[in-house]
């Protein structure tokens, strides 16, 4: 289990900064989203990855 935790928070990190597939006008951010850790757009708000 702590492994799939230490997986994503990886995941979260590597997406971090890249361009947006959504919009191409943002960049992703580490943030929240539904009181989960996410990746999401800091442009048009999409979310790309979301922790459970």
């Amino acid at each position: 289990m702590a492994t799939r935790i230490a997986d994503g928070r990886q995941l979260l990190v590597a997406l971090e900064g890249e361009p947006c597939p959504s919009c191409r006008a943002g960049s992703l951010v580490r943030t929240e989203y539904k009181g989960n850790s996410a990746v999401c757009c800091e442009e048009c708000g999409t979310p790309r990855v979301q922790l459970w």
